[in-house]
């Protein structure tokens, strides 16, 4: 934020009940997503190779 970059969204995690119990929480986490982590769609398709590793868990964010 101090370098002027905007919050334009969150990522939400161990949002199930379950999941919260199996990790010893009890809250969802949030994170905040800024406008420097926005990638264009040719850009993802040209960089992919670089980010498909075998154990990445895969996130839709809004």
């Amino acid at each position: 934020m101090a370098d002027g970059e905007r919050t334009i969204g969150a990522k939400l995690g161990l949002t199930s009940r379950v999941k919260q119990q199996r990790m010893g929480v009890d809250t969802p986490i949030v994170g905040f997503l800024n406008d420097a982590m926005l990638f264009e769609a040719d850009r993802v398709t040209r960089e992919l190779h670089r980010w498909v590793q075998p154990r990445i868990e895969p996130e839709v964010v809004l």
